[in-house]
């Protein structure tokens, strides 16, 4: 059980530096009139993928330990951080398809 939570942390430290990475990316990138699209795919589908194995990982510890109500409550939270932290990629990918398609906004205020 402690082997599965401490993986279940770490996939979720993973997620946020990622999720972090992602928008601070497609901010600058916004800024600087960059077009990243591509990069913050991936990264958006990464954050994908690790929440799926987030979300598989909980499902496999509830059903071959059944956890106490302190470990429960934990794996309860790392479901919809993981959630959050996928939409994080979501929203980098929103940034960085508007700079695609409308240009850079900046030009707009002059």
């Amino acid at each position: 059980m402690d082997m599965g939570l401490n993986r279940l942390q770490n996939a979720i430290v993973d997620m946020a530096n990622l999720a972090q990475d992602s928008v601070m990316k497609a901010i600058q990138a916004y800024a600087k009139g960059e077009k990243i699209t591509q990069e913050a795919l991936k990264r958006a589908k990464e954050l994908s993928t690790l929440a799926s194995e987030v979300d598989e990982l909980a499902v496999e510890l509830l059903a071959r330990y059944q956890p106490v109500a302190t470990d429960l409550r934990f794996i309860k939270s790392c479901l919809e951080i993981a959630y959050g932290f996928s939409r994080f990629g979501r929203y980098a990918l929103d940034i960085t398809q508007v700079l695609e398609i409308y240009g850079d906004l900046s030009e707009c205020d002059k």
